[in-house]
């Protein structure tokens, strides 16, 4: 019981150490998107553009009125397309260092091209002010004042092309372009090169998923669906970059993106319950239906742009139910198993971000404000398949696992136990994938049944483990050692001849009876009824009358080799026939007198041999 409590509460401080790492990387991404949203407002040494802005469309003034500005088709029903003019004035104050170089800065702006003129000299243009098919509206715009800007009033006009939206959302302003240079660095990476940046991984990471889909049986559909959603996240991403030219029209563009959008959310909710193991309830059929309809209704929709921003408006917050249901499905997953993976954590981010993002625009309804909920498509997409391939490399490290005990069982079941060579279970598959030619040594201990009387078992089992050594000290790494009965081995020897085979044999058989091993009379385990004959034994061998056991033992081995020849792969007839013709050749050398070789065929005997002949 006490074990159990233990347990428990080991678990539940693992369990509150995730919740608490769940909280502070939220508290860091959100905590990182408001700096991002800080860093819009002008810095403390900014000298800003009067707030004062008179608007013109297409020649004619519209009114008066003040920064930030913002004409939209989502909110005025009377929106027209064309080119807005947004006449500011910059009031420079005298400065003693004239070398200063000044940056206008525009953080973002609302239309599809932007043209800057300095009391009346155009200082640049961003984006298509002919057609308007550009996207340029999230980025961040610096202009360089002229090397002999004066102090005092100067005019400032703005030429934006409003296809659907014209404007001013942050105020600009003036800055020290030296001073500042990190400052406007960071804030046109984060506006431009960072979203860029996200697309890159997350068609990287994607393409990744989607070939573990084709390629993997286990989750395929999961996996599938998760990159094609990556794919349709990258694509929707590239409605805020800086875009000079599009290579299609606005409208086509805009489709393409917001579509995409909802595509990504319908392929994440059914990816997500795949993964949890949940079936498609009534629920998330209808939440997923929801989606694709508003993925098929931008894409057919007739109407022109300014139609086109109003429907995305309203399909926007078609996103808040069905990431509600998600995440209320990943939440209860976690609280079931108290796993607390990515997927929750990508959820948790776009759905707290598009939440900010709608109460903002329905509810508030600024001039203008900062959007980020594409940043939580971008972690949303992003940990999404960081937990496919984290999961796919935790099965992957598995299955590596589980191959790696079942070789290690496979080398037991395939050694012998006492000597450690390997036994007769792997001839069958050593005949399966021999090619030849090859040779077969087959050999036993002479009288081995004497040594186990006369000195032990024991003392026979240390012969046989010195017999194994003796061999694999004497042939190569990929040759192989096989204990095949009791005092019976054999030794396998790879594109070996039988020329080589015959001088290996020599070798062993010479090795053999240089051994010797002392035993002492307490090691010594024979038998009463064998006593005197082995110590007659001992006594002959030794050349003497002493009737106790030789302190010095010794063994010899006797030796029958064949060979198969050839250059095709070995069938296993073949290799049971050259077994059989081995085992008669150490029969043939057993007869002859023992402490010998004898080899399939009528071979020359290497020079020893013939001495001991």
């Amino acid at each position: 019981m006490n074990l159990e409590f233990l347990d428990h509460s080991c678990a539940g401080s693992v369990r509150k150490r995730k919740i608490i790492l769940y909280v502070v990387l939220l508290l860091a991404v959100f905590a990182a998107l408001e700096v991002f949203i800080l860093a819009y407002k002008p810095p403390k040494d900014a000298l800003l553009v009067e707030p004062e802005v008179s608007v013109f469309r297409d020649g004619a003034l519209l009114g008066q009125e003040s920064l930030p500005v913002l004409l939209s088709s989502g909110g005025d029903p009377n929106f027209l397309s064309g080119e807005y003019s947004f006449v500011l004035r910059l009031i420079l104050p005298d400065e003693k260092k004239s070398a200063v170089r000044k940056v206008l800065v525009f953080p973002q702006i609302s239309g599809s091209s932007l043209e800057l003129f300095f009391d009346g000299e155009k200082l640049g243009t961003r984006g298509d002010p002919v057609l308007g098919q550009s996207s340029i509206w999230n980025s961040i715009h610096q202009f360089c004042l002229p090397d002999y800007t004066v102090s005092g009033e100067h005019s400032l006009e703005v030429r934006i092309q409003g296809t659907y939206e014209a404007g001013i959302v942050a105020h600009p302003y003036v800055v020290d372009a030296d001073t500042n240079s990190a400052r406007l660095f960071l804030l046109d990476f984060f506006t431009n090169y960072s979203i860029w940046l996200s697309i890159g991984c997350i068609l990287i990471v994607s393409l990744i998923v989607l070939s573990m889909g084709f390629f993997t049986e286990k989750s395929r559909s999961a996996n599938l669906l998760l990159g094609l959603a990556g794919l349709a996240v990258s694509l929707f991403l590239t409605d805020f970059v800086y875009i000079e030219r599009l290579p299609m029209s606005l409208v086509a563009f805009k489709k393409l993106v917001v579509s995409l959008r909802h595509l990504s959310v319908a392929c994440f909710t059914v990816a997500y319950l795949r993964i949890l193991g949940k079936h498609l309830s009534l629920a998330a059929k209808a939440f997923t239906a929801l989606q694709l309809a508003c993925f098929v209704l931008v894409i057919v929709y007739p109407g022109d742009i300014v139609a086109i921003k109003r429907l995305y408006s309203i399909t926007f917050l078609g996103f808040i139910p069905s990431l509600l249901y998600l995440l209320y499905k990943v939440l209860d997953h976690a609280a079931k198993t108290g796993e607390l993976s990515a997927l929750l954590f990508g959820i948790l981010v776009v759905f707290l971000s598009a939440c900010r993002d709608i109460v903002v625009m329905v509810i508030l309804r600024p001039d203008g404000f900062i959007l980020i909920s594409h940043y939580g498509f971008i972690v949303l997409a992003l940990s999404s398949c960081a937990f496919v391939v984290s999961d796919s490399l935790k099965q992957y490290r598995d299955l590596a696992l589980e191959r790696s005990r079942t070789a290690a069982f496979r080398e037991e079941v395939l050694h012998d136990e006492l000597t450690g060579c390997y036994n007769r279970k792997l001839l069958p598959l050593i005949a399966e994938n021999l090619s030849k030619p090859y040779s077969l040594l087959v050999f036993d201990i002479d009288d081995f049944k004497r040594i186990n009387d006369r000195y032990g078992h024991e003392t026979g089992d240390l012969v046989l483990k010195e017999l194994v050594l003796m061999a694999s000290r004497n042939i190569r790494s990929y040759d192989y050692v096989v204990r095949t009965g009791g005092d019976e081995f054999l030794i396998i020897l790879r594109s070996c001849s039988l020329k080589i085979a015959c001088f290996l044999a020599e070798r062993l058989i010479a090795e053999a009876k240089t051994f010797s091993m002392h035993v002492s009379k307490d090691q010594a385990g024979r038998d009463d009824e064998h006593a005197h004959l082995d110590s007659g034994q001992a006594a002959q061998r030794n050349g003497g009358g002493d009737s106790e056991i030789n302190s010095d033992l010794r063994f010899t081995i006797s030796m029958g080799i064949a060979s198969c020849t050839g250059e095709q792969a070995s069938t296993q007839e073949e290799f049971s026939s050259t077994l059989r013709s081995a085992d008669a050749e150490m029969y043939r050398a057993k007869n002859q007198g023992k402490n010998r070789w004898c080899a399939a065929g009528d071979q020359d005997k290497p020079k020893l041999a013939q001495n001991d002949a």
